[in-house]
């Protein structure tokens, strides 16, 4: 928690500005703008509660937003039995989507499940990194190579004792949306860029501020929609995306929400591939 000293010239700098969102989170929703002060920190670490893929997964397939499938492995044999599940269509979950995406054959995509980023610029200790495999006796194989080992993106790494097993679905435009609140603003914001991907130059991230107590509003959705140069019927598609993610950003007092990449199928369809929040 800041110090009282740094929390009152966080205020008086917030209350000459006299934001709508900041005077509502302190009248109405003090749990946020605790979030908000615990946030300015110098070790936001300590006040971070970081979620696993799977639980990110889920919470945005509660809230009706398109995921890819996708479930828990914690041995090489039940990978193998996930990836041979997913291949079967009957077994496709309420609200989970594919968006008009193909199934690579029975792809899927093998991830460490730690609670850190940069996964995809990540490696284990015995060379192994995120996989894509075709086919159960692969996801076994490979899972081997990486359950119980250490995957590092900084420092020593983690150890591993769970792998994420999503399918693999073909897409072509991968953009990355995040919702989260900008401190020098005092407000929600919603940062969208056309590349998504591990390396994202700060110059490509477009931000657009909202109002928590006014929510997404027709001219927020067209400026995100205007960055990313969508089509009207992805426009149509991201305005339903960009609601269900304000609904979860509000349930779950949520700091961030980054989709990276949120996958556009060539023939329409946007699906969320990879999350965290």
């Amino acid at each position: 928690m800041a110090s009282l000293s740094r929390t009152s010239r966080l205020w008086k700098s917030s209350s000459r500005a006299s934001p709508p969102d900041l005077r509502f989170i302190a009248n109405r929703r003090l749990t946020l703008f605790l979030v908000i002060i615990a946030t300015t920190n110098t070790t936001p670490e300590s006040t971070r509660v970081s979620v696993a893929c799977n639980t990110q997964r889920d919470d945005l397939s509660q809230f009706g937003l398109p995921v890819s499938r996708g479930k828990v492995a914690r041995s090489p044999a039940e990978a193998a039995q996930i990836v041979k599940e997913l291949g079967e269509i009957g077994l496709i979950p309420r609200n989970t989507s594919a968006s008009k995406l193909t199934s690579q054959g029975g792809k899927c995509a093998l991830k460490p499940q730690i609670l850190r980023g940069g996964r995809a610029g990540g490696v284990f200790d015995n060379g192994a990194s995120v996989h894509i495999v075709d086919g159960p006796r692969a996801a076994e194989e490979m899972a081997a190579r990486m359950l119980d080992h250490r995957f590092g993106t900084a420092g020593d790494g983690l150890r591993v004792d769970r792998l994420f097993v999503a399918e693999a679905v073909e897409h072509g435009d991968a953009w990355h949306l995040a919702m989260t609140f900008d401190r020098e603003r005092c407000c929600p914001v919603i940062v969208a860029s056309k590349d998504g991907g591990v390396d994202i130059a700060k110059e490509q991230l477009h931000t657009v501020p909202f109002s928590i107590t006014r929510g997404i509003t027709p001219e927020v959705i067209q400026q995100v929609s205007d960055h990313l140069r969508a089509s009207p019927s992805d426009a149509e598609h991201l305005a339903s995306i960009i609601d269900g993610l304000y609904r979860v950003f509000t349930a779950k007092d949520a700091t961030l929400i980054e989709i990276n990449p949120l996958a556009r199928s060539p023939s329409g369809g946007l699906t969320c591939l990879t999350t965290c929040h």
